[in-house]
């Protein structure tokens, strides 16, 4: 049992905008190495884990020496949450909040010949890159400066809203297996295992009203930090599989393996947004007659609620192996294998979310299309590799020096990543799929003693990847 309290979103950003750079000067287009970090969010971030973990293992000798049984039992509890500051701020929207416009007339960077505050210590010089007005209309001159700004994510106002997040999981994995004795010329293994996993997810956006937060999944137009952007969902998965590998002896001096595993998975993904509007507080949600949309953009295309979802992965994995002991101090090997990592399911509205501010908008929340193109689903697809790797390790000088290298080459269908998108919503973060990837490359250590009292080590990598095809 374990509990785990910290911060949580400990970040700066910087622009990197070559154009504006020209325009406006270096900090524009910034060396992330040259940055001078200023940590001056209103909502200090918090993050709490509770997890709790059991495990137990049994293993059986057989009586007439054929071999061993190994059963493993495992159960995981864990619960997280996160809160954090927003990023509404640089969209404007909640600019016109009373706890944004009161942040905002002591808490900005304008120069005090405009009737600013001056506070270059929380943002650095007034637009460079960032710059924060008092609200109004100071003078001289007579202009507004609400929506003027560039704020930046993570600002001391309350104009940038809140983030809060939870990762609840509880699973279940039972594995039994049955090993032959090591000391013949066929050895092999075989295998179950079985898991059941229960996550909750919650991705949530709103109001920083300047009362204290509420930390739950939503919270109502009139609570103390309403909630306008909300991903709640419940993930189901079932994973059984099956593997077994077989190594022959070939002579004295080489070994050959042929491996095989199954993997299925069940994935189940439920939605429990309330079918709810936004608090109307981020000008954002509005539509084209002021009145907020919906707390989840996959209620526009889905108004009685949100189905949900189940598909089934599998696949096949062979791998072969074989080593070859040159002599007693040089090993040479080669493998090649195919790997598998399970499709899944992104928060439920993702698509829905990228669709109505990145591409052509969704009514009836209308905003201008950016027609972007892209293509983010709430379903992404399994990862297949095929790889394949050639090496040798050494020993040398009476052992003492340990040579070692390797090259390697692997060819990636669907390889999934992390892609995040920043917008007025708040922050998104998605899996998405690259359709193939070649990566390739090599690699060498030593190690060397090189008296009884003083050893050197080292190593050198090379790696070459590219992205063969990418329809997003």
């Amino acid at each position: 049992y374990s509990e785990v309290e910290g911060g949580a979103i400990n970040f700066n950003a910087v622009f990197a905008i070559p154009a504006f750079a020209a325009g406006f000067g270096p900090t524009f287009f910034a060396d992330v190495n040259d940055h001078d970090f200023i940590f001056s969010f209103n909502v200090p971030g918090e993050n709490k884990q509770e997890t709790t973990e059991f495990a137990v293992k049994a293993d059986y000798e057989t009586d007439n020496g054929n071999g061993d049984w190994t059963f493993i039992a495992s159960y995981n509890d864990l619960d997280e949450y996160l809160l954090s500051d927003g990023t509404s701020a640089t969209f404007y929207g909640y600019e016109l909040l009373g706890s944004c416009q009161s942040d905002r007339a002591t808490l900005n960077n304008a120069p005090a010949a405009i009737g600013g505050a001056d506070r270059v210590d929380l943002y650095g010089g007034f637009f460079q890159p960032f710059g924060v007005f008092p609200p109004g209309t100071p003078p001289p001159p007579d202009f507004t400066v609400d929506f003027a700004g560039i704020y930046g994510p993570y600002t001391p106002t309350a104009c940038d809203g809140y983030q809060y997040q939870e990762r609840n999981q509880q699973d279940t994995s039972l594995e039994v297996r049955f090993t032959s004795p090591q000391d013949q010329s066929v050895r092999w293994i075989a295998g179950l295992y079985a898991t059941e996993i229960d996550r909750e997810v919650v991705v949530a956006y709103g109001a920083d009203l300047g009362l204290g937060f509420s930390r739950q999944p939503y919270v109502d137009p009139l609570g103390s930090n309403p909630t306008d952007l909300l991903f709640w969902d419940d993930f189901e998965t079932s994973v059984i599989a099956a593997f077994g590998e077989v190594a022959f002896d070939i002579g004295d001096s080489m070994e050959l393996s042929l491996a095989l595993r199954w993997d299925q998975e069940d994935r189940k993904v439920r939605n429990k947004v309330p079918n709810v509007t936004a608090s109307g507080l981020n000008i954002n949600t509005l539509d084209q007659n002021f009145l907020p949309g919906p707390i989840n953009p996959g209620f526009v295309s889905n108004p009685g609620g949100i189905p949900d979802r189940s598909e089934t992965f599998d696949q096949l994995q062979p791998k072969v192996s074989w080593r070859w002991a040159a002599s007693d101090t040089v090993n040479v090997y080669a493998s090649w294998g195919i790997g598998f990592r399970s499709g899944g399911f992104n928060s439920l509205g993702s698509s829905d979310l990228i669709e109505l501010w990145f591409n052509t908008g969704l009514p009836p929340v209308y905003q201008n299309p950016v027609n972007a193109q892209l293509t983010i689903e709430d379903e992404y697809d399994k990862e297949v590799s095929s790889s394949f790797e050639l090496g040798i390790k050494t020993e040398l000088l009476d052992r003492r020096l340990r040579l070692n290298a390797a090259v390697f080459s692997t060819e990636v269908d669907d390889n999934q990543f992390f892609e995040f998108f920043a917008g007025p919503f708040g922050l998104m973060r998605v899996v998405t799929t690259i359709d193939e990837t070649q990566i390739q490359g090599f690699e060498a250590d030593f190690n060397w003693l090189v008296t009884d009292n003083f050893s050197m080590f080292g190593g050198v990598g090379f790696l070459d990847s590219e992205i063969k095809k990418n329809v997003n």
